[in-house]
């Protein structure tokens, strides 16, 4: 009898055992499966966005998630990448994740190398510095090699530019590329763009204006900074280029703000138009070397198509519009400029 009831024990335990057993690789099982397919608030926000570098190896990739705080268990994550080939299918780019998203869903979009683009807004910026800034900024690239590449002799010669007027390659626009794009690739598409503007007929305006490109592009950067309302641009570029065919100095305010800008101030005083500056319209005869500023479409259309008249002379009406009086002779635009100087000292 004892020894039936020492079976019957021996056969109980066993089982206990065995259904511990079955539920401790459960709960395991359920865990691991947990970790690699539901999913995991990653964000408080409605997304996040990961950057992928070049030249990033697996390696490099799980230690970025887990210092994003993304990957938290690195065995199960690691585990189900390689099994799903992942360290062979790095791809550099920017991903965007949604807020909550599982191991799974977080490997699938990684090793599918769709990487989302970036609208980079390259407007309202006034020196190729501010432009290789901005690139560098949205891009991957390094805006320091921006600046050296564009500066570059090579580079120069090629497009018969200077330095100082490089940035005529580059109208200011939104455009879109991808994080990863290359530097090559990213001036490729930027001068392409710049390229189908000028068209034949916009050419041969320009070569009968007897300007190159650079310099209807810096007469352009003048207009746009003059011009309040846009419907004026034609006819203040037509004033400027009357000034440049009487070999008259432009005399443009905004080149005079362009300099004191250059030097850390935003206040123009009386002084800074005898600030001794190639940029100084006030000083020297003819364009300044190079743009003040990147010239839209609108201000290189007023440009090539700028008004005919006989203004030589233009001052801001005293009404606060944003118009401005336009004048033949010196006497008159001293008549406008009083009642202006009126108005604004009321």
């Amino acid at each position: 009898m004892k020894e039936k009831q020492r079976k019957r024990g021996g056969c109980l335990r066993g089982i206990l055992l065995t259904v511990l057993l079955f539920a401790t690789i459960v709960v395991i099982g359920f865990r691991f499966y947990k970790n690699l397919f539901m999913l995991k608030k990653i964000t408080d926000g409605e997304e996040k966005v990961i950057y992928i570098p070049s030249e990033s190896t697996y390696s490099n990739v799980v230690n970025q998630l887990i210092e994003q705080g993304i990957v938290n268990d690195k065995v199960s994550f690691d585990l189900l990448a390689k099994k799903m080939n992942y360290p062979n299918h790095v791809h550099p780019g920017r991903y965007i994740l949604s807020s909550r998203i599982s191991i799974y869903q977080l490997i699938r979009i990684l090793r599918s190398g769709n990487s989302q683009p970036v609208m980079v807004k390259l407007d309202q910026l006034t020196t190729i510095y501010e432009f290789a800034g901005k690139a560098g900024e949205m891009l991957e690239i390094d805006s320091n090699d921006v600046i050296d590449t564009l500066f570059s002799e090579a580079f120069l010669k090629k497009y018969d530019l200077t330095k100082e007027n490089v940035i005529t390659l580059f109208l200011p626009n939104t455009y879109e590329f991808y994080w990863e794009t290359s530097l090559a690739a990213f001036l490729k598409k930027m001068i392409q763009e710049t390229e189908m503007y000028w068209t034949n007929h916009k050419q041969r305006k320009a070569n009968m204006m007897k300007l190159t490109r650079a310099e209807i592009y810096t007469l352009a950067s003048i207009v746009q900074q003059e011009a309040v309302i846009l419907s004026e641009m034609p006819r203040i570029a037509g004033v400027y280029i009357n000034r440049l065919k009487k070999n008259m100095k432009l005399q443009a305010d905004p080149t005079i703000k362009f300099i004191v800008k250059s030097h850390g101030r935003k206040k123009v005083i009386l002084e800074d138009y005898h600030t001794p500056s190639e940029y100084n319209t006030y000083e020297n005869f003819g364009l300044p070397p190079g743009p003040i500023a990147m010239a839209s479409e609108k201000a290189l259309d007023a440009v090539l198509e700028y008004e005919e008249h006989n203004f030589l002379y233009f001052c801001a009406k005293a009404d606060g519009s944003g118009y401005h009086e336009f004048t033949p002779n010196y006497n008159m635009h001293l008549h406008y400029r009083n009642i202006y100087l009126k108005a604004k000292n009321n």
